[in-house]
């Protein structure tokens, strides 16, 4: 998974936003429009987001790393996802259903699927339970159930189930976003007797800022 799509599928998943400095609110890592934002994203550089020094396609580091799995489990840009307010795990734990229920839509946002009965049971177990904090008061049971929920959505990101099956679902919706906004521009053109669009798309591994490709669809 490349560094901006894997952060925006974090971003998906955890509920949560990546501010990036003079670009509109919600911009997803995946629309940046240079390498400069690679110096204020520590994530996307641990992952291996090309410089854009030249347009060779080896620039973008593509294998694991130490790095990157210490970064998932803990870098401090990933905690404040996981426990971002109004996010995805202070959502659940606030949601009038039951736990089965939120377990699931954990599991469609993290895997896409449907969580096992045995899955559910012990993610339920693992939420549901007291817990303390760091001078070993109980805490409250709403606190105790975010921070259950905060757990188990760490855990979801740091499996390889997410790390590929997520991605490949990301991947597929944004080509089909961007191949019915071409036709429909196409569409419109063919109208009004301007030129075909070209088809813009997620730029490749080591283009620079501004690169098209056209795409011909049969």
């Amino acid at each position: 998974m490349t560094a901006e799509v894997m952060l925006d599928s974090i971003d998906m998943v955890t509920g949560s936003k990546t501010d990036f400095a003079d670009l509109p609110a919600g911009t997803r890592a995946i629309s940046l429009p240079d390498n400069s934002y690679n110096r204020a994203a520590p994530f996307l550089k641990v992952f291996g987001r090309p410089e854009g020094a030249s347009v060779c396609e080896c620039e973008r580091v593509s294998s694991a790393s130490l790095a990157q799995s210490l970064h998932l489990m803990n870098a401090a840009d990933v905690k404040a996802k996981l426990t971002a307010s109004g996010g995805r795990a202070e959502s659940l734990s606030k949601a009038e259903m039951p736990e089965p229920k939120r377990i699931r839509e954990l599991y469609l946002a993290a895997f896409s699927r449907e969580p096992t009965a045995d899955e559910v049971r012990i993610s339920e177990n693992y939420v549901v339970k007291p817990r303390t904090d760091a001078a070993g008061k109980p805490l409250d049971s709403q606190r105790a159930k975010r921070n259950g929920y905060e757990d188990l959505l760490w855990a979801l990101l740091n499996t390889k189930e997410f790390l590929y099956h997520h991605y490949s679902m990301l991947a597929k919706s944004t080509l089909t976003l961007a191949v019915f906004t071409w036709m429909a521009a196409s569409a419109l053109a063919q109208q009004v007797t301007l030129p075909l669009p070209r088809l813009l798309t997620v730029m490749p591994m080591g283009g620079q800022a501004g690169t098209t490709v056209e795409v011909t669809i049969t």
